[in-house]
């Protein structure tokens, strides 16, 4: 038995031909964030019993710590650095300081050994 299954084909095309690079998730949004003449149930079918199911809202609300950790993990993914010489640090940038520091504790002991090189 041979199945064929067709790509799918929406208001923007086949699947195949689809310009992914240039998709907009904005584009038909109204006001309020949502699609213009889109229901979710035209596409989804929920089952008769979705009422039934108890949640709680401690299940849905994420932590602080939830929080803070997406936070960081979206920071890590998206964050760059570019070195920058040439000129003083500005407002905004993050400098890194580089000395020979043998010495571990803090704060600093009050007399420093001479730098080596």
């Amino acid at each position: 038995m041979l199945l064929r299954l067709a790509a799918s084909v929406s208001q923007f095309g086949s699947v195949a031909d689809f310009d992914y690079e240039a998709f907009d998730y904005s584009d038909g949004l109204d006001e309020n964030g949502y699609w213009s003449g889109i229901k979710a149930l035209d596409y989804v079918t929920l089952p008769e019993d979705f009422g039934s199911i108890a949640l709680k809202e401690n299940d849905l609300t994420p932590t602080e710590d939830e929080l803070q950790q997406q936070v960081d993990n979206l920071l890590n993914q998206y964050t760059t650095s570019q070195p920058v010489t040439g000129r003083a640090a500005q407002s905004g940038m993050l400098p890194t300081l580089i000395t020979p520091a043998p010495w571990t504790e803090w704060p600093l002991p009050a007399a420093l050994p001479p730098a080596t090189t």
